[in-house]
């Protein structure tokens, strides 16, 4: 027969302090799975199918398992390599009802195994109406409830729900000038802890903006300063989004957006838009591409086309 092609060898992992270069072997001279080192062992684990694979294979032994445990930038890498399937989408039909669920790929065995004991119906959400999803991030949902003026985190995969109050109004209302409207909250991950959360809530004040954070470490709200940015109360309503590790948050009828860096005490500055963005006549939202770089999706309208074209600008 035909000699089949090599594989694609994938990215190699940064060496680490404990890593071996070299096989060892037994006492006769022989070298077997257990003798490879844990540079050689982790170049294995890479070529693993999926997370499901992986942590099978590192549950074999305490060395294996300590190997995958000890070494973060596998870890990265793995999960680069291999990126959660998309189990299906949330669409918000009836207000009232709450979100529903529309499973995809129930075809493939994993995939319909989370569907089966997941909590997609979110039925562990205390029975009020009104919840509403805001963002969703790495196996997390956050929803918010005007009844309730709370926000909740929710893991279907593990049924877990954290109810989650807003700050007390008078530490929130602190200094504003008039009314004090909520802009929307969005979800911040931890990429090495999976239990591990932040909610940041957006707040604006004529032209001021400040945010509040809560940590589910600490639970508690930490309310930063109020920052001036100009205009006069154009903020879209939850209109932000999370794009590496910042979230940026468009203005109505003007061409920039805010910039608020969650990696520090939670600056805020101003992005300038690209030149071919017209606010005036089209809608616009920040997304992330692949490679996490800053995206603009422009829907623009022209007089000879029924139906809007997207135009993608990326990395501006």
């Amino acid at each position: 027969g035909r000699q089949l092609p090599a594989a694609a060898k994938p990215p190699s992992i940064p060496s680490a302090a404990t890593a071996t270069a070299t096989y060892a072997t037994v006492a006769d001279g022989t070298t077997t799975i257990s003798s490879l080192g844990q540079d050689q062992l982790l170049e294995i684990f890479l070529r693993l199918a999926n997370l499901l694979a992986l942590v099978r294979a590192a549950l074999t032994c305490r060395s294996w398992l300590g190997a995958v445990r000890s070494s973060r930038p596998f870890r990265r890498l793995f999960r680069a390599l291999h990126p959660a399937p998309l189990l299906g989408l949330f669409l918000e039909v009836d207000e009232d009802a709450g979100p529903s669920f529309a499973p995809l790929r129930r075809t493939d065995p994993d995939v319909a195994a989370a569907l089966r004991h997941g909590d997609f119906f979110l039925t562990s959400l205390p029975a009020y109406t009104g919840w509403g999803i805001v963002d969703c991030r790495d196996g997390y949902i956050l929803l918010w409830n005007w009844n309730m003026m709370s926000v909740a985190a929710v893991n279907p995969m593990t049924w877990a729900v954290d109810i989650i109050p807003l700050p007390e109004p008078e530490d929130a209302r602190e200094g504003c000038l008039r009314g004090f409207p909520w802009l929307g909250s969005r979800l911040l991950s931890c990429e090495e802890n999976p239990w591990s959360f932040r909610v940041v809530c957006v707040c604006a004040d004529v032209s001021r903006v400040r945010a509040a954070v809560f940590s589910s470490e600490t639970w508690d709200w930490a309310i930063h300063p109020w920052v001036e940015i100009g205009g006069d109360d154009s903020l879209k309503y939850n209109a932000g989004m999370l794009v590496h590790g910042s979230v940026y948050w468009p203005f109505h009828g003007e061409h920039r957006m805010i910039r608020i860096n969650t990696a520090t005490t939670m600056e805020v500055t101003n992005v300038d838009l690209p030149s071919q963005v017209d606010v005036e006549r089209c809608n616009y939202k920040a997304g992330e591409t692949k490679d996490g770089q800053l995206c603009i999706v422009h829907a623009s309208h022209d007089d000879f086309l029924p139906a809007p074209c997207l135009d993608p600008w990326c990395g501006w």
